[in-house]
């Protein structure tokens, strides 16, 4: 977990990241992890959501949640 800020952001907060693997891909994908990153462990199973917010790009709205239940789904306008 580092101070940072996002592409086409000013405020820097405290993020956690992690590689994510994705079922059925042979790559991974760099991710921002939501809630407390001690709950996070390698292995873990995460889910894609939404960051709540305004965000000025759609790739910062993403985030992976630690539990189902916590994700945040929006349909497109």
């Amino acid at each position: 977990m580092t101070d940072s800020v996002l592409p086409f952001g000013t405020e820097a907060a405290h993020r956690a990241f992690a590689l994510v693997a994705f079922d059925g891909a042979e790559n991974l994908a760099f991710g921002r992890l939501a809630g407390p990153p001690e709950a996070a462990a390698e292995g873990q199973i995460v889910w894609i959501s939404r960051a709540p917010g305004t965000w000025p790009h759609p790739a910062q709205a993403a985030c992976f949640v630690l539990d189902p239940h916590e994700r945040k789904k929006e349909s497109l306008p």
